[in-house]
């Protein structure tokens, strides 16, 4: 399972900036985890307050237009709510979550929690189309500016920050969410009754 044990808990500093610490995870892992995949163009994006313990904590809410339901299924659009955002008289920014942008066209790994949907694993779930290559090929890249990605191995827990992303033909992503989804993983689910 991806959810939170995507985080870890450790009193670790990434040097030299701060950073959400998470396991790195396999393209192939969101896509037999993910409750749903999509590939559209966002059309809004706005930031609601929501009360949660007694404060009122910013959430980004994007309206995504779907083109294709690569897992799962539900309507023409799918509302994303992350937390973080900034109103009139609050912000607050956490390192690792998605950034979207109207008109951006994406492929977004999904994950259903409590009647609301997110994209699974932060920043490691969003994938950006770009169309602007000579080629005319469309490729994708991540964001994952403020990630560090803990790794395991005989000498113990390091942390380091994430590398570059380089970009991934389009037509490839696509191959490799539909391979791992005919060999197993979360059954897709219906999200039309998801609420912003």
């Amino acid at each position: 399972m991806l959810g939170l044990a995507t985080f870890l808990a450790v009193g670790v500093v990434v040097p030299p900036a701060r950073a959400t610490v998470m396991v790195e995870i396999p393209i192939e892992d969101l896509a037999r985890e993910a409750h749903a995949i999509v590939h559209g163009v966002v059309a809004r994006v706005g930031t609601r307050l929501v009360a949660r313990g007694g404060s009122l904590d910013p959430h980004t809410i994007v309206t995504l237009d779907v083109r294709v339901w690569l897992k799962g299924s539900g309507g023409r659009r799918v509302h994303l709510r992350e937390l973080g955002g900034v109103t009139r008289t609050v912000g607050l920014a956490i390192a690792g979550v998605p950034r979207y942008q109207p008109g951006e066209e994406v492929v977004v790994f999904l994950e259903a929690r409590d009647r609301f949907v997110r994209t699974l694993a932060l920043s490691q779930g969003r994938f950006l189309v770009r169309r602007d290559r000579p080629d005319g090929r469309a490729r994708v890249t991540r964001d994952l500016d403020g990630i560090g990605f803990a790794r395991f191995d005989e000498k113990g827990l390091t942390i380091a920050e994430s590398p570059r992303q380089g970009s991934l033909p389009l037509d490839e992503l696509l191959r490799v969410v539909e391979a791992a989804r005919r060999f197993g993983g979360r059954p897709g689910v219906h999200l039309g009754e998801a609420t912003p």
